[in-house]
C-alpha cells in the first residue's frame, strides 16, 4: 500500500518490494512491456537495461 511507488509499476513490483522490506532477500523483476529488469533490495529499486551492469550489483549484493 506504498504510495511511493509509481503508478507504472505493476503488482509484481509491489510484491516485490514488499518481500525486501520484510526479509534479506534481493527480487528481479522483468517487465513485459519493454524488457527492462527491476533489481529490489531493502525496498529499493535500482533499473536495468542490460545485464552487465545487474550482473555486477548481484555479484556485488551476493559475495560473501
Amino acid at each position: 500500500n506504498d504510495k511511493n511507488i509509481p503508478l507504472r509499476f505493476g503488482l509484481r513490483h509491489r510484491a516485490a518490494l514488499g518481500i525486501t522490506e520484510k526479509t534479506d532477500a534481493v527480487c528481479l523483476v522483468v517487465s513485459e512491456e519493454n524488457g527492462q529488469i527491476s533489481y529490489l533490495k531493502e525496498g529499493d529499486f535500482v533499473l536495468f537495461d542490460g545485464t552487465d551492469e545487474l550482473k555486477a550489483q548481484l555479484e556485488k549484493d551476493l559475495t560473501f
